[in-house]
């Protein structure tokens, strides 16, 4: 009875969703937004990449995947190395029906416990979410979601 009593007690705290943090993520984090993405957003996309961010466009423009990371200084050896920190922003826009399935069907999961600010915002962790439409380009409807750290006001 004992047993039963504290497994009920526990079972809220086992339950509860944890959220994904992608700001302040490797690359591990960083290379799996991109291909998800990708597949998402379903055009061939070129890299423009220089250090401090990773940028990919498709050739019309019509879709963008930017991921930004801090650098950090590394001694390997006796030679000081700028190498890749933790991810400090988020920009993914693209057609909005592509865009919005990528929200529902991959970040959503991923930020249960976030608390909905809005409809298009949501913040967990010292983390926003923003994902919008907010145009067209050539006829179809374009959207973005963003994801940045969460900017605290003092009152």
């Amino acid at each position: 009875m004992k047993l039963l009593f504290l497994f009920l007690i526990g079972l809220p705290f086992f339950g509860k969703a944890q959220c994904e943090n992608f700001i302040g993520g490797d690359t591990t984090v960083a290379t799996s937004i991109i291909e998800t993405s990708k597949k998402y957003l379903q055009f061939p996309m070129v890299s423009y990449s220089k250090p401090g961010f990773v940028l990919l466009r498709d050739k019309a423009e019509f879709c963008t995947i930017r991921i930004n990371y801090e650098m950090k200084n590394t001694l390997v050896g006796a030679e000081l190395v700028k190498m890749p920190g933790g991810i400090t922003s988020v920009y993914i826009g693209g057609p909005w029906e592509r865009v919005k399935k990528l929200y529902d069907e991959y970040f959503l999961p991923k930020i249960k416990c976030a608390i909905e600010e809005s409809p298009t915002v949501s913040v967990w962790n010292n983390q926003k979410l923003v994902h919008i439409e907010y145009g067209t380009h050539s006829g179809i409807a374009i959207g973005f979601i963003k994801i940045e750290p969460q900017k605290v006001t003092s009152k």
